[in-house]
């Protein structure tokens, strides 16, 4: 149960992009666009808001690079892009806090079945909502963007978050464990 909730909290933190910390602005307000790969700062580095705001970035930046946007296109999908993003955050953060209930909920020696029933109502409901979301902004993009372009998009939407997962986990995969401290003499 417990490798459960551990894995479920990591796959929370990574494509929420670390939304339990709160949201005191819009990284993607700054304008500021991420380095290239292998060029910009450390993630393991960065607390984990920063790292939520790096990821953020590059999602951004990577995604302009494939639709190819002309100027005029680009600034009306930016602001519909993030408002989807500012949206999808909110429902992460309320879902984490539904996980984390049912999880404690789940360990106790006697479990409330009308807490839990209605906690998975409640995250069914938010699963619906994110859906409903992502159907909003691919409709918004359709008036913005050719049939190819929101083809890209979907396809993009799609994958991003499972290539980072797997790129994580290759990461971890090939990374020893760290070596425990020793003293100096």
């Amino acid at each position: 149960m417990k490798r459960l909730t551990l894995l479920i909290s990591v796959l929370a933190l990574v494509l929420s992009g670390a939304a339990l910390y709160g949201q005191p602005s819009d990284p993607l307000d700054s304008g500021a666009m991420p380095h290239r790969m292998g060029k910009g700062p450390r993630l393991g580095r960065m607390e984990p808001e920063q790292r939520r705001k790096y990821v953020e970035q590059f999602r951004l930046l990577k995604l302009l690079e494939l639709l190819d946007l002309k100027e005029e296109q680009e600034a009306k999908f930016i602001e519909s892009f993030r408002s989807m993003r500012r949206q999808q955050r909110t429902i992460e953060q309320d879902r984490a806090g539904l996980m984390q209930e049912i999880s404690e909920e789940l360990e106790k020696n006697r479990v409330d079945d009308a807490r839990i029933s209605s906690a998975t109502d409640q995250l069914i409901a938010l699963d619906e909502r994110r859906r409903e979301v992502m159907v909003d902004f691919v409709g918004k993009a359709r008036t913005l963007l050719a049939p190819e372009q929101v083809a890209r998009l979907i396809l993009f939407q799609e994958r991003f978050e499972l290539e980072l997962l797997e790129r994580v986990r290759e990461f971890w995969d090939r990374t020893p464990p760290p070596r425990p401290m020793q003293e100096k003499p």
